[in-house]
């Protein structure tokens, strides 16, 4: 049985920024931009890249400002605009020629952003139990949001108010498969430092401070004129962001929507919960795109 591609972690200085991300493939296959929302980082994909890259992809993961190991030089690199303009500045950069962007909870807000806002332009763009509009922040975050306005995130995190146990059985409610939340998993994707060491905790009360839904809001009212096709894959027993209730109103909303790929078994943790039918409808996806046909891909 041949092994799957290695996962690396790698950085791209950008001015003052440096942008940390997973990696797995070769960088000269088509490129798949994955994005991952709160309060999680980079290593919400880690299981996923060598399914993709197994497939004739170059699956990258980054941390987005604020979360992991991403650095921005100031705050107004932070948020939802300041990290899809981060974004752009490296794929500009790196040249990946046609290429996909996935974003999941807020990194589906961050790939809406970018999708009205910055280029280069993906081939098409997944949209993974996304917010939309003003359908967030959900009251977890929203209490983050508020204590990260006052300065009381970051102190409160280093006194150890926020406990891993508490926080993990909260996140267990967002899984129809708690069990897929091992301690591993949760203190990798999701602890990671932001909950309890000081200089995360206050990186990550920065980006916190910048979030609004204004700029959800502001993509909302552009996304009509977008032609890019979007794809909508939905755990659809996710509560944050039910599909009732934001997934059809992106489906409606949207000018060129595919059809959508329901996950009835799942929560709203997708990546997580469901990772062998995500990747089965992501690599479905994949093979239908010009640049995978092209160059004789596998599905």
């Amino acid at each position: 049985m041949l092994s799957q591609p290695t996962v690396t972690r790698a950085e791209a200085r950008l001015g003052g920024a440096t942008l940390s991300y997973l990696a797995a493939g070769d960088p000269a296959q088509p490129w798949v931009v994955l994005l991952h929302g709160i309060p999680a980082s980079a290593e919400l994909w880690r299981s996923l890249l060598p399914r993709l890259a197994a497939s004739g992809h170059y699956a990258v993961a980054p941390d987005l400002p604020g979360y992991g190991h991403t650095r921005v030089p100031t705050c107004a690199g932070l948020g939802l605009v300041g990290a899809a303009r981060l974004l752009a500045q490296w794929l500009a950069r790196a040249s990946p020629g046609p290429f996909t962007l996935v974003g999941h909870d807020l990194g589906g807000a961050v790939a809406q952003v970018y999708l009205t806002q910055c280029k280069p332009q993906p081939q098409s763009v997944v949209l993974i139990n996304c917010p939309v509009a003003a359908s967030w922040p959900v009251p977890a975050v929203a209490k983050l949001m508020a204590a990260a306005h006052k300065g009381l995130y970051a102190p409160l995190a280093a006194l150890g108010a926020f406990k891993a146990q508490r926080l993990r059985v909260g996140l267990h409610r967002a899984f129809v498969n708690p069990e897929r939340l091992t301690p591993d998993a949760f203190g990798r994707v999701f602890y990671d430092g932001k909950f309890h060491r000081w200089g995360a905790a206050r990186r990550f009360q920065a980006m916190l401070r910048q979030l609004t839904p204004a700029d959800t809001l502001q993509a909302w009212e552009a996304l009509p004129t977008v032609t890019t096709p979007v794809h909508l894959v939905w755990g659809m027993a996710d509560t944050y962001q039910p599909w009732a209730t934001t997934g059809a109103r992106l489906q409606a909303h949207l000018p060129n929507v595919q059809p959508v790929h329901p996950l009835p078994d799942c929560g709203h943790f997708v990546p997580l919960d469901a990772p062998e039918a995500l990747a089965q409808v992501l690599g479905a996806i994949l093979a239908t795109h010009p640049t995978h046909a092209a160059r004789g891909l596998p599905a």
